[in-house]
C-alpha cells in the first residue's frame, strides 16, 4: 500500500499545537508519549493510579493542572491481577466502582501481543482525542519471543502505539528499571532492554526510593529536568513535598557526597600518619590502608587502586603526601 504524506503550513502546524499542547500535565505527562521507569515496589502503579484519579475528577496531579480534559482512561494490563489492583486503588481514591466505561475501561490479560492482536485491540478500544492510555507494564506486552534488547521490538511497539497517538490519545508506558549495580553500589535508573524505548518517548519519568524518600525525576526533550520529592505511596496517594531543578539537585547531592567522603578521607589520613608515617613506599602504605579501610576501593585489587590514588593525588591521595626530606607521610590540607 502506498503511503500518504501530509504537508502542513506554519499556521496549520501551530494550530495543531494549540489544539493539542505538548504537555497534558506540564512537565509530568506528555500529550503523546511518556515513559515511567522504576524498580519493582518503587510505587509506579500507585503513582499512575493517582494520575488516573486526578484525570477522571478533573483535579491537579501533584499540584499541576491538566492542559485539557481527559474524557476517558484506558488501562492495558498484561500482568496477572493487574486490572484488579488498579480497580482497588482507584476505589480507595474515592472513585465509584460503577463508574461508566465511557470514562474508564480496563483490559486484563493483554500479554504477548502480535501485530494482529494490536490491530484487533485498537478496533475494540477505538482511541480518540481526550483518551489517556496506560500500558503497565511494558515487559509483558511485547510479542512472544521478542527480546527487550531488540531495537526491532521498539519499532514494532511504537508502530502499534503510534497509531493510537495519531488518533489523539496520550500514551503512558510503565517500565521496569535494571537491578544491576556498579562496583561501588551505584544503581543506574535506565529501563530494562534497548535504550530506544526511552528515546521513542518525548518525556521520561524515573521513580525511585532513596533513604526513605520517594524521588520522581523528569527528563523532557524540550525543557529543564526536574526533581520532585514525594511522600505517601502504597495505600495512600503520593503528595508533593518539594520540587527543584534536577541539575541543581544533582550538583547539591554531589557536593554533600563529596563533603561526606572528604571527612572520611581526613580520618583515614590521620590514622595513616599516626600509625604508619614512616612506611617507605606508597605500595606498602596502600596494602595497610586496604586492610584497615577496604571501602577506599571497590575494585578487585584495592591496594593497587589505592596506590594509584596516592601517586595521582586523587581521593585519599589528596589528603596524604610523602615528604622526601623527612621520609614521612604527612596530612595534606583539605582541598578547597
Amino acid at each position: 500500500m502506498k503511503r500518504e504524506f501530509r504537508a502542513l503550513s506554519l499556521d496549520d502546524a501551530l494550530r495543531e499545537v494549540e489544539a493539542r499542547p505538548f504537555h497534558l500535565v506540564p512537565g509530568l505527562l506528555d500529550s503523546r508519549a511518556t515513559m515511567l521507569i522504576g524498580q519493582s515496589e518503587a510505587g509506579k502503579s500507585t503513582l499512575v493510579a493517582d494520575l488516573i484519579a486526578a484525570a477522571l475528577r478533573g483535579e491537579p496531579f501533584l499540584r499541576r493542572d491538566f492542559t485539557r480534559p481527559v474524557s476517558r482512561v484506558v488501562v492495558l494490563s498484561p500482568e496477572m491481577g493487574g486490572t484488579g489492583e488498579y480497580a482497588q486503588r482507584l476505589v480507595d481514591r474515592g472513585l465509584g466502582r460503577h463508574l461508566e466505561t465511557e470514562r474508564i475501561v480496563l483490559y486484563p490479560g493483554v500479554a504477548s501481543l502480535s501485530n494482529d492482536d494490536w490491530s484487533a485491540l485498537r478496533d475494540d478500544v477505538a482511541p480518540r482525542p481526550g483518551d489517556l492510555v496506560i500500558v503497565d507494564p511494558l515487559i509483558f506486552i511485547l510479542s512472544e519471543g521478542t527480546s527487550l534488547n531488540s531495537d526491532e521490538a521498539v519499532r514494532s511497539l511504537w508502530a502499534c502505539l503510534g497509531g493510537w497517538v495519531d488518533a489523539g490519545a496520550a500514551v503512558l508506558i510503565v517500565h521496569h528499571s535494571t537491578r544491576k549495580r556498579g562496583q561501588n553500589g551505584w544503581q543506574p535508573t535506565d529501563g530494562l532492554g534497548s535504550s530506544f524505548f526511552q528515546a521513542a518517548a518525548r518525556l521520561t519519568l524515573t521513580l525511585r526510593r532513596s533513604r526513605g524518600q520517594v524521588i520522581l525525576t523528569t527528563s523532557p526533550n524540550a525543557s529543564a529536568a526536574e526533581r520532585l520529592t514525594l511522600s505517601g505511596g502504597g495505600a495512600e496517594p503520593f503528595a508533593l513535598v518539594a520540587e527543584e531543578d534536577a541539575q541543581k539537585a544533582a550538583e547539591a547531592s554531589a557536593r554533600r557526597r563529596d563533603e561526606g567522603q572528604a571527612a572520611r578521607f581526613v580520618e583515614v589520613a590521620r590514622w595513616a600518619v599516626e600509625n604508619h608515617a614512616h612506611v617507605e613506599t606508597a605500595a606498602e602504605l596502600s596494602r595497610l590502608l586496604a586492610d584497615q579501610h577496604p571501602w577506599l576501593s571497590g575494585g578487585a585489587q584495592p591496594a593497587r587502586q589505592i596506590a594509584k590514588h596516592l601517586s595521582s593525588g586523587r581521593k585519599i591521595g589528596a589528603f596524604l603526601t610523602f615528604d622526601g626530606s623527612t621520609r614521612r607521610w604527612t596530612e595534606t590540607a583539605r582541598p578547597g
